[in-house]
């Protein structure tokens, strides 16, 4: 009985691939990002006004907190909580849920918690610095500055 050449290149190819040599690829390890998992922060400024970080109001703090894969704080005024994606150092928050009590004083704090819970949906990634404070890069430019929960600065 004669083979056809497919069979005898099929068969090849099969003998040739059990031949194959065993090796066992070593993916490198991706530089060890900081673990944000429990730990606490107070935003210090946040965006950029006039080419410059603007700082928080002085008669609020607004925090953020990190635990499991969840996110959750207060802006001054309210409280806020959201599932965070972290890979690395890249950041993604997803829809971000609130109370909605309405708060005159201090003035602007309402504006302030605009503006930081729509830099924080617009997080992108983050980086702790040397001197301990957590930068967070937001899409369009912006950015949150944090200082650790009960760290002096």
């Amino acid at each position: 009985m004669r083979k056809s050449p497919l069979f005898l290149i099929f068969s090849l190819l099969v003998a040739l691939s059990a031949c194959k040599s065993s090796q066992t690829t070593t993916e490198r390890p991706s530089p060890e990002s900081p673990n944000l998992n429990n730990s606490s922060w107070v935003v210090t400024v946040m965006g950029v006004a006039n080419g410059r970080p603007a700082p928080v109001l002085s008669d609020s703090q607004v925090t953020l907190d990190f635990k499991d894969k969840g996110i959750s704080g207060n802006t001054g005024c309210n409280s806020y909580s959201s599932t965070c994606e972290i890979k690395g150092n890249y950041m993604k928050v997803a829809e971000i849920s609130q109370t909605e009590a309405y708060c005159d004083s201090p003035q602007g704090v309402m504006n302030q918690e605009k503006q930081f819970l729509a830099y924080l949906k617009q997080a992108t990634s983050f980086e702790i610095q040397e001197d301990g404070m957590l930068r967070i890069s937001c899409s369009g430019g912006n950015m949150i500055l944090l200082k650790e929960a009960g760290a002096k600065k």
